[in-house]
Parts: structure tokens; sequence; C-alpha cells
């Protein structure tokens, strides 16, 4: 499980969701969970802070959303973020947390 990578999830052990990893790489192989974003169908209301994303999996990377997941949530690998896109990413996180 890598930065970048897009994966389905269960949260609460039934709900599917699709996430972006956007934790750092050796945090995330030290820690049982991972810090992560929602991809949604929708930008909401902070469009501003959303990525849309297009590709085999297309939508809204939701900067607002990070939150760690279990590890023991992942289910399957959906894909990888282009490098362009995640760089997108990082800066909606980091207009979100004020970095």
């Amino acid at each position: 499980m890598r930065r970048g990578q897009l994966w389905r999830v269960l949260v609460l052990g039934r709900v599917e969701r699709t996430v972006l990893i956007v934790g750092h790489d050796a945090v995330t192989e030290s820690r049982v969970d991972i810090l992560c974003v929602q991809v949604q169908d929708t930008a909401g209301k902070e469009s501003l802070l959303a990525v849309r994303m297009t590709g085999a999996i297309s939508g809204f990377a939701r900067a607002v959303t990070v939150a760690p997941i279990p590890k023991s949530s992942f289910v399957e690998q959906l894909g990888v973020l282009d490098t362009a896109t995640m760089d997108q990413v990082d800066t909606a996180l980091r207009a979100t947390l004020d970095l």
C-alpha cells in the first residue's frame, strides 16, 4: 500500500468506499492505519478542495475528508493516480490543513 494508490475499502465492515492513499509511505509501513481521502462522484460544497480525477477511476478526491483507515479495511487496489493529479491533491491537502 503506497501513496497515490486508489483502493476499495470496507468501512465498518460493510460500506464500500473508494479512497486515495495520501500518507507518507514510511509512516504507512509503521502504522496499523493509513491516511486517506475519500473519492466521491461529486465535488461537494468544498469544490476548491476537491481534485477531479479521470481515467480508470473518475470522481473527486476530497481533501477535506482526510482520515486514517485501518489496513484491515482495504479490499482491492483499483489503480494509481498520475503524478500531475497527485500534485493537485497535495495542493488541496496543504490548503485544507493550512500547511
